[in-house]
């Protein structure tokens, strides 16, 4: 009949028309958050920043892309390094991947050095590198610490011979001395380091600290006579 055509067609029309409200309710997405990128479906610029931020919000100032780890200056104590945080990365042995970390970095070199995938050892390079304020004299600290305490664990399998102060001790109170003379306050960095350092350690085969060198280079020698306005000389002379 003319009123069963009416429903059917009305019945069609509704199926196709768009709801009266303007607005679609949509399901939001939840921010992303990969600890390496390399798993990103979509990998940009902007995506890659959104990430390191989004990241960065939580506390989780790591990030990696593969083997490379990005690291955001917090400039405040997150508990990253302490006792406990160095033996959960240094003793780990859960199938999951930890969380990207400098001790992974670290952990990863040292044990590529003294077990290699191949019969001969490679040494290990590690390169730091950012911007004034960034947090690189840090990071360096921190990776001698992870090394040092690497270095103790064996150096406590052998009776100690009652010597001087060790090796990897004197490496790492080198620091505030190469500090004073190379890193001076800047705008951006009351402690920047205005040179670049290439720091050489030694180890033995069974992972000991032996020895270690550094070489110095693009020291900022017209800061001795000359520094811009609110900044300051290098450090030893205050």
């Amino acid at each position: 009949t003319p009123g069963d055509k009416a429903c059917r067609l009305a019945g069609i029309g509704l199926g196709l028309r768009r709801p009266h409200h303007d607005k679609m309710e949509t399901k939001e997405e939840p921010p992303i958050d990969y600890e390496d990128m390399v798993f990103m479906p979509e990998f940009t610029g902007p995506l890659a920043v959104e990430n390191v931020k989004n990241r960065f919000e939580k506390d989780k100032i790591y990030t990696n892309v593969s083997s490379i780890l990005i690291s955001l200056n917090p400039y405040t104590e997150l508990g990253l390094y302490t006792k406990r945080m160095y033996q959960y990365y240094q003793f780990n042995k859960a199938r999951d991947k930890p969380p990207p970390h400098l001790f992974a970095v670290a952990k990863s070199a040292y044990r590529q050095m003294l077990y290699p995938t191949t019969e001969i050892p490679r040494n290990q390079s590690i390169l730091i590198s950012g911007e004034s304020g960034a947090g690189k004299t840090e990071a360096t600290k921190l990776f001698l610490r992870y090394f040092a305490r690497q270095s103790e664990i064996v150096h406590r399998k052998k009776k100690s011979d009652g010597n001087a102060m060790s090796i990897e001790a004197r490496i790492i109170q080198a620091n505030p001395i190469l500090e004073a003379f190379g890193n001076a306050k800047t705008l951006r960095n009351d402690n920047s380091s205005r040179f670049g350092r290439w720091l050489n350690v030694y180890f033995s085969k069974r992972g000991k600290i032996m020895m270690g060198s550094l070489t110095q280079y693009l020291l900022e020698e017209s800061r001795v006579v000359f520094q811009d306005q609110g900044e300051r000389n290098y450090n030893v002379f205050y």
